[in-house]
């Protein structure tokens, strides 16, 4: 039993670990690099495109896999459970002295962490926008989806197209502003 949730903890981890690299170096080195030298529409345009076909080819090989390999399954759990769970998880980091250092460094991701679950809890709607702009819109699709295999409906086809629609709009957005603050910042004081 234990190596069951073992393996299943370190698929989901290593599931976790790629993406957060795949999408660090897609949307915080490409996407902006792109926009610098290209500007917001032929940059940010090409960028939206390229992150579309492999959101799409994202869902398509989940779909196909048909495992749950990112997890939801753990999170609509979570999402019973959160309070009694996160509150014995954060008293029992308290206790000890040794932990103070993880706490330090986990304190930010976690308070994201619990504004996610937060939103997901809350509605789809206002998960829908706090997870496009966490995360990319395939697993904005797949966590809106709630564990369901079996096909995409024209619901789940709905809310992947807007979050195409919302994700890359606000990363271009964000974009064109951190690098307008950042030649701001390079012409007046450097």
């Amino acid at each position: 039993m234990w190596r069951t949730y073992a393996a299943r903890f370190a698929q989901i981890v290593g599931a976790w670990g790629f993406l957060t690299i795949f999408n660090f170096l897609f949307d915080d080195i490409a996407y902006p690099y792109a926009i610098f030298k290209w500007g917001a529409l032929v940059g940010g345009g090409s960028m939206a495109v390229t992150a579309s076909t492999i959101c799409f080819a994202w869902i398509l090989w989940y779909e196909w896999m048909g495992e749950d390999w990112l997890g939801v399954n753990v999170v609509e759990d979570i999402k019973k459970k959160s309070v009694g769970w996160i509150s014995r998880l954060d008293n029992w980091a308290k206790k000890s002295f040794w932990l103070l250092p993880l706490r330090i460094v986990l304190y930010i991701p976690a308070r994201l962490f619990l504004l996610v679950l937060w939103a997901i809890k809350k509605n789809d709607v206002l998960a829908f926008i706090v997870l496009n702009v966490y995360v990319d819109p395939f697993v904005t699709t797949v966590f809106l989806r709630h564990g369901r295999f079996g096909g995409l409906t024209k619901k789940d086809w709905l809310i992947f197209c807007g979050s195409l629609v919302f994700s890359n709009g606000y990363w271009i957005v964000r974009n064109v502003v951190l690098i307008d603050i950042i030649k701001f910042v390079w012409h007046h004081f450097m």
